[in-house]
């Protein structure tokens, strides 16, 4: 059984370490920009399987999931910010998350199936609250 609290706090400490691991190698220390502004875990509501999500301009892989580019594309242009909320639609990590579960469940998975983490700032661990965009798309959020 998936533990979302766990994994997405698991999530972040990976991304702390990977920040760290990158700067060493690299010598590029870009501050908060090193972190992505938000992590979240989502999964079945049977909590079999959890796919994670940062936050993130990775729009193509939305067209493995037609159900979730659909509802997307149903509020705006996916890619561009719409009226109402300031976040680009389909870069906040409940998309990406939630896109790597229906990805695993398949076409018989609805968009309602779907159970979130609570949003996480990496850097601080500090709760994000989820955009219109997000509660739009996810009617369990």
């Amino acid at each position: 059984m998936v533990d979302l609290k766990a994994t997405s706090e698991t999530f972040c400490k990976d991304i702390c370490k990977e920040v760290i691991r990158t700067r060493k190698q690299t010598g590029i220390n870009k501050g908060i920009y090193d972190y992505p502004p938000a992590v979240v875990v989502a999964a079945d509501t049977q909590l079999t399987f959890s796919g994670r999500g940062r936050t993130g301009r990775r729009f193509k892989e939305y067209q493995k999931t037609p159900k979730l580019e659909k509802k997307l594309k149903s509020l705006g242009v996916i890619g561009k910010t719409r009226t109402g909320c300031d976040n680009v639609l389909g870069a906040c990590a409940e998309p990406h998350a939630a896109q790597k579960v229906l990805s695993h469940f398949g076409k018989h998975m609805s968009l309602s199936q779907l159970v979130f983490s609570k949003a996480l700032r990496p850097r601080t661990m500090e709760n994000v609250p989820y955009c219109k965009n997000c509660k739009d798309t996810f009617p369990t959020l």
